[in-house]
């Protein structure tokens, strides 16, 4: 998400805040509603940058991963999207290797997300 992006979102609540009364989250929830009523957006987390690098058997930090998915942002072609080749290419590289206790973890479930520290 781009800093103009929040800048609107922030600009719609606080265009629903009421003069006379407490902002709630109710009129936090309809702002936002009514800013994206004619936008959208795919959302890929933090989450999804460590399972790609899991899979690539690698680890990420969390802040590896939050760069990394800034970095997607700043630099994905537009007019192929951002997929999970993506974020399987991003990941192939960084981080650091699963260690041999991890990669069995992994193995044993394949849903388990190994995040360095």
């Amino acid at each position: 998400m781009f800093s103009h992006q929040i800048a609107e979102m922030a600009a719609a609540v606080m265009a629903a805040t009421p003069k006379d009364g407490p902002l709630t989250a109710k009129l936090i929830k309809r702002a936002l509603e009514g800013y994206w009523a004619d936008k959208m957006a795919l959302v890929w987390n933090a989450d999804d940058m460590h399972t790609a690098a899991n899979q690539a058997g690698r680890a990420l930090t969390k802040a590896e991963a939050a760069e990394a998915l800034h970095e997607i942002c700043r630099n994905h072609d537009a007019d192929n999207g951002v997929t999970w080749e993506t974020l399987n290419f991003c990941a192939g590289e960084a981080g650091r290797p699963l260690t041999p206790a991890e990669r069995a973890q992994r193995e044993e479930d394949e849903d388990a997300l190994i995040v360095a520290e």
